[in-house]
């Protein structure tokens, strides 16, 4: 990640400014590192979290059940009207 440098700063400073943090399931096994950073940062900064279920309709994650405000499925639509709901 370009934006990101080896401590997580670029992260930090960049979820401290936005309003809620979108976590897709199906990229947490090739980005779970940057995954784990957007999760801590948004819990230090109290931002909301929202995930986004695989395409598959299987489950969440836990990791995702556990952290995130809401799950939501892989819909334009219902990723649009979870933002709006719970962006601060």
């Amino acid at each position: 990640m370009g934006w990101m440098n080896r401590n997580g700063s670029g992260a930090s400073f960049r979820i401290s400014e936005c309003s809620c943090v979108v976590l897709f399931a199906e990229m947490y096994g090739e980005y779970g590192k940057w995954a784990d950073f957007a999760i801590e940062f948004a819990n230090e900064f109290h931002k909301p979290l929202i995930g986004v279920r695989p395409r598959d309709d299987s489950p969440a994650p836990k990791w995702m059940q556990i952290n995130c405000r809401v799950t939501v499925k892989w819909q334009r639509s219902a990723i649009v009207a979870a933002i709006q709901e719970y962006s601060l």
